[in-house]
């Protein structure tokens, strides 16, 4: 099982340096700076999540666009920037939306319905957006309509199968 994990994780490696992506310069750039011991190595974000709720805190009700304005970049945290682009009433209305879905994936897993296993993806994307996953990425999306629509047509067909 190791063997096939290490052999996974090369191909990984070489399918992401071959397709151009920049991760791999990111984490090189990363372990350069921690080496030189420099105390502000991978606080980017940081001041992006700072500005960015400062961006918020000027525009609470109806937000003021999904770019933090310095930066010119997403927040790369989808809920500061579900309520630094919507504001309260847009950023109240994702996290509702994510505690709906949670609350019919967790029922579906419970009750070992055939698409219990969307409920992974959607954990995976609730706590990959605390650090890098924007409100337009289509890979949260996806597990958000499946899980809410799966949940709707398993319901119906199987009606006292579900754990509340």
């Amino acid at each position: 099982m190791l063997l096939i994990i290490s052999i996974a994780s090369v191909a990984f490696i070489y399918i992401l340096d071959l397709s151009g992506s920049k991760i791999l310069s990111r984490f090189d750039q990363l372990v350069v700076e921690l080496q030189r011991g420099d105390k502000d190595a991978g606080s980017y974000r940081l001041g992006t999540w700072t500005r960015g709720l400062d961006q918020f805190l000027s525009q609470p009700i109806l937000g003021s666009g999904i770019e933090e304005k310095n930066s010119k970049y997403v927040a790369h945290n989808m809920y500061l920037e579900s309520f630094m682009s919507t504001g309260f009433l847009g950023g109240f209305l994702f996290l509702s939306i994510l505690f709906v879905t949670f609350r019919k994936g967790k029922r579906m897993l419970l009750s070992q319905a055939p698409y219990s296993w969307l409920m992974v993806l959607f954990l995976t994307r609730l706590f990959t957006g605390m650090m890098s996953t924007s409100i337009l990425d289509p890979l949260l999306w996806l597990p958000i309509i499946a899980i809410n629509s799966n949940f709707l047509i398993y319901k119906k067909e199987h009606a006292n199968a579900l754990v509340h």
